[in-house]
């Protein structure tokens, strides 16, 4: 009789504290998909890890396709803030999971009329976009990438600031080659969904890894 006693007044005590009872956890350790998974950013209206039958729907100019062994890459012409740039869709196992946009200058550099001065015009004016939507970045000077440091030839010839969100990494590049040679200068942007990207860096190790 205490016990059924004792029962009751714990399921009263449960009802008066208004508690749910404990929901059934998911079990540990389980992994999902990135390539697969449903993602909530991207870039302007293509989402990450859409397929590129979507994608082509919602490119409103022509584009060139070109393919290669995991995915395809859709460019097409656009314009970032008040310039025109060449915007590629990257695409892996037929998801997107990375957007270039490199800036080209409506002049050959080398005419004069597109002068080093108007690049870094460029670059403060994306900069100052970017950083109103995502916040101040964290800008590096030079670019810490060991690769795009062996391409410049002098290290002060990098700009470069990042944005972290939940879901994506961005990245923009000034590369300022008029400081010596005075031929050459390029603006890229870049979004890269973060979980998809280290997928295909893991992909990549293991196949390496194989290859020894």
């Amino acid at each position: 009789m205490k016990k059924v006693l004792v029962f009751l007044c714990l399921l009263f005590a449960i009802a008066a504290s208004g508690e749910e009872p404990a929901q059934p956890q998911p079990p540990p350790n389980v992994s999902i998909d990135p390539l697969t998974a449903e993602y909530k950013e991207g870039f302007q209206n293509f989402k990450w890890g859409m397929s590129s039958e979507k994608a082509k729907n919602l490119i409103k100019k022509k584009y060139v396709q070109n393919q290669d062994d995991d995915g395809m890459i859709l460019s097409y012409p656009d314009v970032m803030d008040i310039y025109p740039c060449t915007i590629c869709l990257v695409f892996y196992k037929n998801h997107l999971y990375r957007v270039d946009a490199t800036l080209t200058p409506p002049t050959r550099p080398t005419s004069g009329t597109w002068a080093l001065p108007k690049w870094q015009d460029a670059y403060n004016g994306i900069e100052k976009i970017l950083s109103k939507k995502y916040g101040p970045p964290k800008k590096v000077f030079p670019d810490p990438d060991p690769d795009s440091v062996a391409e410049c030839e002098y290290l002060n010839d990098i700009c470069a600031a990042e944005w972290r969100t939940d879901e994506t990494d961005i990245n923009l590049y000034f590369s300022d080659h008029f400081k010596k040679s005075r031929k050459w200068a390029y603006i890229d942007l870049f979004y890269v969904c973060r979980d998809i990207s280290t997928f295909i860096e893991q992909k990549e190790l293991e196949r390496k890894s194989k290859d020894f």
